[in-house]
């Protein structure tokens, strides 16, 4: 089973994410990008990655993920307020979301996006050996 993107909408949440479950080999790897619906001081919205076997399952920390999210949780004070003044309130219905992701074009270019933060993830890695 092969999901590249889903999304989850919860009253104060959106998680995007994807999956892939290989239930031969039984191995799993799940990414999922938690994103609050309004702006909230101080909230940690790191992204959440796991892989492995069905009775080993690793989570994956990437350090370019907790620097972003470190920097977003001790600048939150300076952004937060005008998030408060200038966003609108995002629908209840979720239909902000729906909208965004079922544009065929919105998806190949995140689709893109992703890809392309993949390959520079492991050039640098292969740079770093």
């Amino acid at each position: 089973m092969k999901e590249e993107f889903f999304a989850i909408d919860t009253t104060k949440l959106w998680i995007h994410g994807s999956v892939n479950v290989d239930f031969k080999q039984e191995y799993v790897k799940l990414s999922l990008f938690p994103r609050s619906k309004t702006a909230r001081l101080f909230s940690l919205q790191s992204p959440i990655r796991a892989q492995g076997s069905f009775t080993n399952i690793d989570l994956q920390i990437n350090p370019v993920d907790l620097t972003t999210t470190y920097i977003s949780f001790i600048t939150s004070p300076l952004y937060v307020p005008a998030r408060w003044i200038f966003d609108d309130k995002p629908p209840e219905d979720g239909s902000a979301v729906c909208e965004k992701f079922f544009d065929r074009a919105y998806l190949e270019n995140l689709n893109k996006e992703l890809k392309l933060r993949e390959k520079l993830k492991i050039d640098e890695i292969l740079e770093s050996d």
